[in-house]
């Protein structure tokens, strides 16, 4: 799970990271009965993850066409190079935006806003270059 929590993980290298588990899982073992269950359980009700999989192939080349998704230009699939595929950071980027427009905050301005937006997203990614 921190694996794929990580920032600047290629889509690619997610995907391979679930399918490996995946693998493990049916090597079998104590008590793998139930996460193997459990994780095809979840990934079968996902029907992004499977969309996730069609654009993964389709920017490695690997599938040509996909019924779904033609209305995707090719700036639209590069820009899912990136593609999380856990709601981790969503949810931490929405608690930051949350906190930027509090009520208390009524006399915010736009251009306050957008310095603060920029220095949180510096910070972001100064961090992440850290770890």
């Amino acid at each position: 799970i921190i694996k794929l929590e990580k920032s600047n993980v290629t889509l690619r290298d997610s995907l391979l990271l679930i399918k490996n588990i995946k693998i493990k899982f049916e090597e079998g073992g104590p008590g793998i009965d139930f996460a193997r269950s459990k994780l095809k359980n979840v990934l079968s009700k996902n029907r992004g993850y499977y969309a996730l999989k069609k654009i993964n192939g389709l920017i490695n080349g690997e599938v040509i066409g996909c019924g779904e998704n033609e209305e995707l230009s090719v700036e639209d699939l590069s820009s899912f190079k990136y593609a999380p595929i856990v709601s981790c950071a969503v949810e931490r980027s929405f608690s930051k935006y949350k906190s930027m427009l509090r009520d208390n905050r009524k006399s915010f301005q736009l251009e306050n806003l957008k310095s603060i937006f920029i220095n949180s997203c510096w910070y972001s990614s100064n961090n992440n270059n850290l770890i």
